[in-house]
């Protein structure tokens, strides 16, 4: 992707991220910057100048508002997705879509949801303190992600990516798709208020590095992101040392690229 197609794909992603704020303080709840996003509002102000998503978190019930109101708050020109809304949808999170585009990137071409651009949408989940509640979440999470996807894992170790194979194989679309809404159920299930650690449990990074005590998200802080001032973690420097270690080093050249690639039309 050239940057200037790059550079209207951000803004376009900025608008939306304008209409969620708007109906989260409509709502009166809280959604926050996290992951590359939170990161490029420190370091730069705003975007990774290479970064072509925005990701951002709500507690869990928080999240739940969200997705129950926005169908009827957000501007027409955009809709929410998820698998409540798109029997189709394949993941665990939701995404707010600009409609009347095309942003497709991935296996997503092939999949009966929308294609246009978007903003990622994760729910922050209480993690067990204990080590055995933590095995099963982290399970149910794998179970959730490829019953939903209708493929099985691939990185999860040779002994789940096989279980998960012989899985898909055997159970019909529907059922799988059943069992992995159930699994994200158990994945969800823990209160935060006994817990002493939050996840986002379906980011890109690994379990362990999305997973941080609840204390650095907080109560959250504004801080400025291009032409706003966005929520982003309380204790921002320790959040983004645990996910990045020394956030404030730039990566190589080479590694400064889009993690999206696709066909990008109507904007």
């Amino acid at each position: 992707m050239d940057n200037e197609t790059l550079r209207r794909l951000q803004l376009l992603e900025l608008k939306v991220l304008k209409d969620i704020d708007r109906v989260c303080k409509i709502l009166n709840i809280r959604y926050f910057l996290i992951g590359g996003s939170a990161l490029g509002a420190v370091r730069h102000g705003g975007f990774i100048p290479w970064d072509d998503d925005v990701d951002i978190a709500f507690y869990r019930r928080d999240y739940e508002i969200f997705i129950k109101n926005a169908k009827d708050l957000l501007s027409r020109d955009f809709v929410l997705e998820n698998y409540d809304t798109n029997e189709e949808y394949h993941l665990c999170f939701s995404k707010v879509c600009v409609n009347g585009t095309v942003y497709t990137c991935g296996d997503i071409q092939k999949r009966n949801v929308h294609h246009g651009v978007f903003v990622d949408i994760f729910p922050m989940d209480a993690v067990p303190d204990s080590r055995i509640g933590r095995f099963f979440q982290k399970n149910f999470a794998y179970m959730a992600y490829f019953l939903l996807r209708g493929e099985p894992l691939k990185n999860a170790g040779a002994v789940l990516n096989c279980i998960s194979k012989m899985i898909i194989k055997i159970l019909p679309r529907k059922w799988a798709r059943g069992i992995g809404i159930f699994c994200d159920k158990m994945v969800c299930r823990y209160d935060q208020d006994k817990c002493g650690s939050i996840s986002n449990i379906y980011g890109m990074a690994s379990y362990e590095k999305e997973t941080v005590p609840k204390e650095y998200i907080g109560s959250l802080v504004l801080h400025k992101f291009e032409d706003m001032e966005c929520p982003i973690p309380e204790m921002y420097h320790e959040y983004l040392t645990h996910v990045y270690n020394d956030y404030m080093e730039y990566p190589p050249e080479e590694d400064r690229v889009s993690k999206h690639e696709g066909e990008a039309s109507g904007f």
